[in-house]
């Protein structure tokens, strides 16, 4: 049933207005409630087309895979997993999180590239990460 999700994502009030009266909302005001974290460049009044669309997600995808796919996932699974939790929890969490991402490649790499002033070079080491997420679901469990 979507009225779960929803109610979390936009709040008690605008969720029931939405599932009692089946209204749908355009993308501005689903922005505005949360439901999305950002549109596709105003066009002005003429619609997007798909290409514009897909460049500008093509755009979104380069700019998160620029970053380290290791602590992508475990910003990610961290992210999922404290958002339920109370504060002290979450904190236990988040913090437990940041000391077993500084333990990766990916990690070093980013710390060696800030003092060498360049780019890092992500390895993306998915056997350090799997190793990593092992001990982690184990912890979260």
């Amino acid at each position: 049933t979507p009225a779960v999700s929803l109610v979390r994502a936009v709040g008690r009030k605008a969720a029931m207005d939405m599932l009692l009266t089946g209204r749908l909302v355009d993308a501005t005001e689903a922005k505005a409630l949360g439901l999305v974290s950002r549109l596709a460049k105003d066009m002005g009044d003429a619609d997007l087309d798909r290409e514009q669309v897909q460049s500008e997600a093509r755009a979104l995808a380069i700019e998160i895979a620029a970053h380290s796919g290791s602590a992508l996932a475990i910003g990610k699974r961290t992210f999922n997993k404290q958002v339920s939790l109370s504060l002290d929890q979450a904190y236990e969490v988040a913090s437990d999180a940041m000391t077993r991402n500084m333990e990766t490649i990916d990690a070093q790499e980013g710390i060696d590239a800030f003092l060498s002033k360049r780019k890092p070079t992500w390895r993306h080491d998915l056997q350090s990460h799997l190793k990593l997420e092992l001990s982690f679901v184990s912890l979260l469990s």
